[in-house]
């Protein structure tokens, strides 16, 4: 591993040596990482041409991505890589049922649609379980990678957590380093890899400078915030050594469709739909950063697209990797638990692990799904600093490209309002009703 960057991690350490050791092996680049010395030509800047292979397509962020991709002129093939577990029928139908699910497939043409190539493999499996031939084929295509498939489970631990979300960025970097030059990485994270992390005094948060700490993440109880920090490091390491141009775009929570009210039902939306179902909302003083999934979406794109990007932002630990944190300011749950809740439904306040037992009682689907997301100890650990909303750098640039969205009060705007939470509201009765 790169000793600069383990330098850093490790240098402010408080935790016992042993496990510094574990989680320095966890980022480590084995021997199995084998940089190609192969001369064939592969698709890499051999034209303003996008060949994308694209993980998570079936996801809420991936099938926006995906429908971006699709819709671009100058990208010819998303290679998207699906795990069939029905093992019967096309499995094409799983990502375009998802699209139609978030009602992406309507806006698509049928040849826009015809770009969309399915990689029947695994994240999990060496090579993603395809055979070498066709793997071969896949690095020598494409010239961009963009991996946003990732197991969100609150509940799990890292141990059962990285065999997806860590092997993935790990058989990315294999996939890139395959072919020369190596095929350029877009990794999604979360701004959640700065969960307990505090700004001194009077510091101003850079993206590129501050990083997450080996303290935090090994105090972190949440597996999946853990599974951020290492791919992190994982890809810093790998566009160190093999010089691969990378970049790591870290997601806010995502919200519903502003214009169409459908969403992922995650946590942040399943707690104002329950609350709402049983007339309380719980006391939460947590700091959030959370935008609708068609700003979110737009940003991640407009960024990845923009060649410049890929030159500026750069991590001080890595010379190839650029590092966006693609959200608003700081929000907070109290706040608009009161603005909508409380205001345009009567709703009251009551302690969250009251909050908790009451939902967990209920037989109501909202309540069903919040209790199905297991989720009370991460909201109870879970504390992001004010101090931790965009930075000056990544605001200017998206002002720049004219996708910010600063006003709150309309439906482009970068964080959530009133608005946006009624109206998921209003389309989850709806959908209810409809069902009884």
């Amino acid at each position: 591993m790169d000793n600069n960057i383990i330098n850093t991690i490790t240098s402010s350490a408080t935790i016992k040596n042993d496990r510094v050791e574990y989680w320095k092996n966890e980022m480590n680049l084995d021997d199995s990482f084998k940089p190609s010395n192969s001369s064939i030509p592969s698709n890499q800047e051999t034209s303003d041409e996008k060949r994308v292979f694209l993980t998570g397509s079936t996801g809420f962020l991936g099938a926006y991505l995906l429908a971006h991709l699709l819709k671009l002129p100058n990208c010819t093939i998303v290679y998207c890589l699906l795990r069939n577990k029905k093992k019967l029928g096309n499995p094409v139908d799983d990502i375009l049922n998802n699209l139609k699910q978030h009602k992406l497939y309507d806006q698509l043409t049928p040849n826009q649609l015809l770009k969309i190539e399915v990689v029947a493999g695994d994240l999990r499996k060496p090579k993603y379980g395809i055979s070498i031939f066709d793997y071969a084929d896949l690095a020598n295509d494409v010239n961009l990678i963009i991996n946003s498939a990732a197991n969100i489970n609150l509940e799990s631990n890292y141990e059962r957590m990285k065999t997806i979300n860590v092997n993935g960025v790990r058989e990315m970097i294999k996939l890139s380093i395959s072919v020369q030059p190596p095929i350029k990485m877009v990794f999604i994270s979360s701004f959640s890899v700065f969960n307990n992390h505090v700004l001194n005094q009077g510091e101003e948060f850079n993206e590129q400078v501050q990083l997450p700490l080996i303290d935090n993440l090994e105090k972190e109880s949440s597996g999946y915030i853990q599974t951020k920090i290492v791919s992190e490091y994982l890809l810093m390491n790998a566009s160190n050594k093999f010089n691969v141009p990378t970049m790591i775009i870290r997601s806010p929570v995502l919200f519903v469709n502003p214009y169409t009210n459908i969403g992922a039902h995650d946590l942040f939306q399943t707690l104002f739909l329950s609350s709402h179902e049983i007339g309380f909302y719980p006391k939460l003083d947590i700091n959030v950063l959370v935008s609708p999934i068609t700003w979110a979406s737009n940003n991640i794109m407009n960024v990845i697209l923009n060649e410049s990007c890929w030159k500026t932002s750069i991590s001080h630990l890595s010379k190839s990797t650029s590092i966006y944190n693609i959200n608003g300011e700081i929000q907070r749950f109290d706040i608009l638990f009161e603005a909508t809740l409380k205001k345009q439904f009567g709703c009251k306040e009551m302690p969250f692990i009251d909050w908790c037992n009451k939902v967990y009682n209920s037989n109501l689907q909202a309540c069903k799904r919040y209790s199905r997301l297991k989720s009370n100890e991460f909201l109870m650990l879970f504390k992001i600093d004010k101090g931790l909303g965009v930075s000056k750098n990544t605001k200017s640039l998206l002002q720049s490209l004219g996708s910010f969205g600063g006003n709150y009060n309309d439906l482009n705007s970068c964080g959530v309002n009133e608005e946006m939470i009624l109206g998921s509201i209003s389309y989850n009765n709806k959908k209810t009703s409809s069902k009884l």
